[in-house]
């Protein structure tokens, strides 16, 4: 572990493998209760279980409120040092995402938000050795967080840059008394035929787990289904790794013992078709997890599951904001929930006059578009090889 004390605010720092974060939990879980904007994905009962299959060469960047033992966290960034970007040895500070993280927001006492985040930007002058320039993936074009980093940028007349920019579903509880209004005519009855082919065949119904008991035996139906579907064929469901199945079970287990997780399941008699996972901080939910019975793929379970659980937040009073966590341009969220927000990869100049920056940002934009290149040259081979 690594420590120092921010000359520009005071605030000392400390930079240590994710592994050996457990010694920071409490603190941390407290800083996640009061963020300026709610990450679950960097709280420590999900990120502490996804340094399993997900952690090599994490670290977190902790900053304290002073040097003392036991100092409030004002903020936690977890990250990666590439030494090598885009094929050149140009650095730069990952922030930490993976396939199960959605938001790759840093973690900010909401009362000292502009404070945390100059000692964050400092990270290079205080511990050096680090990279002059981040990239946070997933961050919000709008909202606390994008007002508090812009402001501080143009304080500091540091420069940035967005990427891969795109656009996700999110569910406003109450918006809307009805939550299908929005669809059309023809999809409204289209669901209600494809629900009532389901009732013929038995009773359907909405189960909630929200116990430990329950959600230990809801979550192990939840991998089932995911093993059986088109994610086991293409060898990417949960259980395909044991890692992974760990970190899964971790993380309804911790947040399980809160009462910050629920799985909805769709059932037609006994038989569940259709699960889903939701988690929450405060009046803030992520809907992540879902996952369908392929043997009534006809009628849509994974859309009616969604229905009844949309209706479900819809009359929860205590809930305000839901992320869809789905990925660019995913039909099913898209469908049902019509608002969205905008978000961004950012790449930040960490220190000014950073004559790489520019080159950096450049490499960063075409991304894209070589990764496009790769998948279609990947597929290209493919399709030669059978024909073949």
């Amino acid at each position: 572990m690594r420590s120092a004390q921010c000359k520009v605010t005071g605030l000392h720092l400390s930079e240590r493998p994710l592994a050996g974060g457990g010694d920071l939990a409490p603190r941390w879980a407290a800083l996640a209760k009061r963020s300026l904007v709610a990450n679950i994905f960097y709280e420590p009962e999900y990120a502490l279980p996804a340094r399993l299959p997900f952690g090599d060469g994490v670290r977190i960047l902790a900053i304290h409120a002073d040097a003392s033992p036991n100092a409030p966290l004002l903020a936690l960034w977890p990250f990666r040092v590439a030494r090598m970007r885009w094929g050149l040895p140009l650095p730069v500070l990952l922030g930490w995402t993976h396939p199960f993280a959605a938001s790759g927001v840093p973690l900010l006492d909401r009362d000292r938000a502009t404070e945390a985040l100059t000692a964050l930007f400092n990270m290079p002058s205080s511990l050096p050795g680090l990279p002059r320039r981040a990239l946070l993936p997933l961050a919000p074009d709008e909202g606390p967080f994008a007002y508090a980093l812009a402001g501080l940028q143009g304080n500091l007349g540091l420069r940035e840059a967005h990427t891969e920019s795109h656009d996700r579903a999110f569910f406003t509880p109450r918006l809307a008394a009805d939550t299908m209004a929005h669809l059309s005519s023809g999809s409204r009855s289209k669901l209600r035929q494809e629900y009532r082919r389901l009732e013929k065949e038995g009773p359907v119904t909405l189960a909630v787990a929200e116990t430990p008991e329950d959600l230990g035996r809801a979550l192990e139906t939840y991998l089932d289904l995911e093993a059986k579907g088109w994610k086991g064929r293409a060898g990417t469901a949960i259980p395909e790794s044991a890692a992974e199945t760990e970190f899964i079970r971790g993380v309804v287990r911790n947040l399980g013992a809160e009462g910050r997780v629920r799985i909805d399941e769709l059932k037609l008699g006994e038989r569940v078709i259709a699960s889903s996972i939701t988690y929450r901080n405060g009046a803030t939910a992520w809907y992540a997890k879902i996952s369908f019975d392929e043997d009534f793929a006809k009628n849509s379970p994974g859309s009616q599951l969604v229905l009844k659980v949309t209706e479900a937040m819809n009359a929860d009073p205590s809930l305000g904001f839901v992320d869809s966590c789905a990925p660019p341009l995913h039909p099913l969220m898209r469908r049902f929930w019509p608002e969205r927000m905008n978000l961004s990869n950012r790449m930040l100049e960490l220190a000014s006059k950073d004559a790489l920056f520019p080159l950096a940002v450049r490499l960063e934009q075409e991304r894209p578009k070589l990764r496009e290149y790769y998948h279609t040259a990947k597929r290209w081979l493919k399709d030669r090889r059978k024909a073949a």
